[in-house]
């Protein structure tokens, strides 16, 4: 069954990531629900359920409430999205809790991240080397089809390699060959996210270091300070190398500055969810239904824009089925604070909740259950219950 379990975290690691790279051939979603719809069901009945997520029985429990109390339209496809988000996050994350399941997302996890580190920080190859890599949608875009995706990747892949440089650096016999190698992928990934003018992914991205060094340093307050400080002179000193690359952020500051509103790209839309919020406070205007779309017409599709993944919770679910989300990452981040079994492992897998807490308030991917970033997001939290549990955990 470990056989098993390994090819299979492959394949749905795989399949997951060829979602948004750019070179690949696109799997239909029905192949795609079904393909992790059959590993549920099969990991479900082999291995059980020994606990579920009393926070996310509480969520899906308001959220088919929000269904039953809303009339929908029918292209929202209401029942079919909350069935696939069950699959995806009893699949990938920590809504069972069986021996079975924790194995597959263990080994998940680890090809994933080694994905995503391949391909963010190979993507500034893209721009320098003539390797005839498409565009994506945006413009350049790296390995990516987007570069509102190579954003969040390279800050992932960014996260990654400073794991492995310290995971190496602090070994017993550190090789210096690997130690320059990871600092060629931080440094990569770094200007790919410059280059892909996300100012969310930025924003997040610097919270997510300033954890990952606050957990490292936690008991040297000083050397947390001295290391901030040596990092943030490094960035300095070297602004003329990178700041050629950050021309899309500077055109996006001073369009902002223009409108005086620094969100107002996210403002209307913002305003969308908090309107639905109002109309329906307890139970929300039923899950995947967003009513509203400040930009332009709901698709036939039912796609809408949420603008931040939060509050699209909140306008679809209401008041009740948020508090049950929240409590999920609540419980989380504290966990994450306040372990200090290991270090280096809880410091990355603090860093990355982290990111995905400050993307997601701009962001609205947490209940889009076909999408790469809630696939990974779930993912994640899949793994700190791993951690939180087991006391285990493979990065890479």
């Amino acid at each position: 069954m470990n056989s098993f379990i390994k090819y299979s975290a492959f394949f749905v690691g795989a399949i997951g990531i060829n979602q948004v790279f750019i070179v690949s051939p696109e799997v239909n979603q029905s192949i795609y629900y079904g393909i992790c719809g059959l590993y549920f069901v099969l990991l479900l009945f082999s291995g059980g359920a020994n606990k579920l997520n009393l926070f996310l029985c509480g969520f899906l429990f308001f959220a088919m409430v929000s269904i039953l109390l809303n009339s929908i339209p029918s292209q929202f496809q209401p029942w079919f999205r909350l069935a696939s988000f069950l699959i995806m996050i009893g699949l990938l994350g920590p809504f069972i809790s069986s021996p079975k399941f924790f194995a597959f997302r263990y080994f998940t996890f680890s090809k994933v991240n080694l994905f995503i580190l391949i391909l963010g920080s190979a993507s500034f190859l893209t721009k320098i080397l003539p390797l005839r890599v498409p565009e994506g949608r945006g413009g350049w875009s790296g390995f990516f089809v987007h570069t509102m995706i190579l954003g969040p990747m390279a800050s992932i892949s960014l996260l990654l390699a400073l794991y492995l440089f310290y995971h190496e650096k602090i070994s017993n016999r550190p090789n210096k060959k690997l130690i320059l190698l990871y600092q060629i992928c931080m440094s990569s990934s770094f200007l790919s996210l410059l280059l892909a003018s996300s100012r969310t992914a930025i924003l997040a991205c610097i919270g997510a270091l300033l954890f990952f060094f606050y957990k490292i340093y936690q008991q040297r307050l000083s050397k947390f300070l001295y290391t901030i400080l040596i990092i943030s002179g490094l960035i300095g000193l070297s602004s003329p190398i990178w700041l050629s690359y950050a021309d899309g952020i500077q055109n996006k500051m001073q369009d902002s500055d223009k409108k005086g509103d620094l969100v107002a790209t996210r403002r209307s839309i913002w305003d969308a969810r908090f309107l639905e919020f109002y109309e329906s406070p307890i139970y929300g205007v039923g899950f995947s239904h967003l009513k509203y779309n400040a930009k332009k017409k709901i698709d036939d599709d039912g796609k809408v824009e949420p603008g931040s993944s939060f509050l699209a919770a909140l306008s679809m679910t209401g008041i009740l089925g948020f508090l049950m989300l929240i409590g999920v990452f609540v419980s989380y981040i504290a966990f994450v604070i306040k372990d200090k079994t290991d270090i280096l492992n809880i410091g990355v897998l603090g860093s990355l909740l982290i990111f995905f807490s400050i993307h997601m308030l701009a962001e609205g991917y947490l209940l889009s259950s076909g999408g790469v970033m809630f696939f990974y997001l779930w993912l994640l939290l899949g793994n700190i219950e791993i951690f939180k549990q087991t006391g285990k955990i493979q990065i890479i």
